[in-house]
């Protein structure tokens, strides 16, 4: 190590010559050393809980790149990871959401440098979300008004009518707000309703993916079942709200798709409103059926998410 200066003497054919020098610095430590050029990818939206991360982009200038190592910087905790030390690394388990992961690469002479990439998990992302379905009869004339508080790639909305509850058929359309995060208000107006009518949406995503509403029922028999749960997707507190002439026992279950009975809330429905609170702090993230049940007949079951 030290500060060299070595001299060149060029001689030409009549013995003339000039001279110059030129100053070496040798050090051991990386001082002067370019640190790695680091790439964490692209970001991903991603439709599934598992994807690859790519740091292989990544390069050093004046050396070779010796190390790299993946940490998550935010996002969910729910996740796994395999193979964090390569530039490639493996991961899974993801919950729904927005996770960053931070790469950093060392170069031979032990210089460091980082860059992160955002992972979006959307497989349990609801295309609406909403925060009300209702309908509203003046006369033979009936309006029909719901509400979202999310929207992803929801294209359109199809009104649809039935007179037994049973076989719907469309009557109407309104335009989707594409993706958003943001309450949205909709309205949809049907003039000259002559018999009782049960009306629902049908949300068409712009994969042509569909999904559907709650059931409104106007002029018909009050005993079937209307009620809304929100929210949906769930972290903490699932809040169920039921109108109905029924008074008795409600039970309302949360069932896994492979049929276990995960849990069980039971109150009492003494009055047309009706709304209770279920707990769903210890419930494991992941998609549920939502079992709604009043005495013997009334029955419905719905989809539920767990954050």
């Amino acid at each position: 190590a030290g500060t060299y200066k070595f001299e060149l003497k060029a001689v030409d054919d009549r013995a003339d010559y000039s001279l110059d020098t030129v100053t070496v610095l040798v050090t051991t430590s990386p001082t002067g050393n370019i640190p790695p050029v680091v790439e964490a990818g692209l970001n991903q939206v991603i439709q599934t809980t598992n994807t690859t991360l790519n740091g292989t982009s990544s390069y050093d200038p004046d050396g070779s790149v010796v190390s790299y190592r993946w940490t998550k910087v935010s996002g969910p905790g729910q996740y796994d990871i395999n193979n964090a030390s390569t530039a490639t690394p493996y991961i899974y388990n993801l919950a729904t959401g927005i996770y960053e992961f931070e790469l950093e690469a060392s170069d031979n002479l032990g210089a460091i440098d980082k860059d992160t990439v955002t992972i979006t998990e959307t497989s349990f992302v609801l295309p609406v979300r909403y925060l009300y379905f209702r309908g509203k009869q003046s006369g033979t004339d009936v309006t029909l008004e719901w509400s979202t508080v999310s929207e992803f790639n929801n294209d359109h909305f199809e009104i649809e009518s039935s007179t037994d509850g049973k076989l719907f058929e469309k009557i109407g359309t309104v335009k989707g707000s594409g993706t958003s995060a943001e309450t949205k208000l909709y309205s949809f107006g049907i003039a000259q309703m002559t018999s009782a009518a049960y009306y629902r949406l049908k949300q068409v995503s712009t994969n042509h993916s569909v999904s559907y509403s709650s059931i409104v029922i106007l002029g018909g028999d009050s005993k079937q079942l209307l009620f809304e749960y929100l929210p949906n997707p769930v972290r903490e507190i699932l809040t169920v709200s039921v109108q109905n002439d029924y008074t008795g026992q409600v039970s309302l279950n949360l069932v896994s798709l492979d049929g276990r009975k995960m849990k069980q809330h039971q109150a009492m429905k003494t009055s047309e409103k009706f709304q209770t609170s279920v707990d769903m702090k210890s419930m494991p993230p992941g998609i549920y059926m939502l079992e709604v049940k009043m005495g013997d007949i009334i029955r419905e079951v719905r989809k539920l998410v767990k954050l």
